[in-house]
């Protein structure tokens, strides 16, 4: 076992422990699954703009492998969006 890992209690115990940071500080710890179509939509349209605007960034920041997959990611996204509104 790597020495700092044990003062974490082990692996497992270190991966469950940055989850739930990551949860915490992303926001995703008190959201729930949409309960209707009209949620869903909302979510699609808040996270490829969330994508959108990453990829934004990532293009002016001149990293344009990651700035592709955002921007696939967003125009995905916003495909489904617009499923889900017809």
């Amino acid at each position: 076992m790597i020495p700092c890992l044990a003062v974490w209690g082990g692996e497992k115990a270190m991966v469950k422990t940055i989850r739930m940071i990551w949860r915490k500080m992303s926001g995703l710890h008190g959201e729930s699954q949409p309960e209707n179509t009209e949620d869903l939509k909302n979510l699609y349209f808040r996270y490829a703009t969330d994508y959108y605007v990453a990829a934004r960034f990532a293009f002016f920041a001149r990293s344009n492998p990651t700035a592709g997959n955002l921007f696939h990611h967003a125009v995905e996204l916003y495909l489904k969006f617009d499923a889900r509104a017809e």
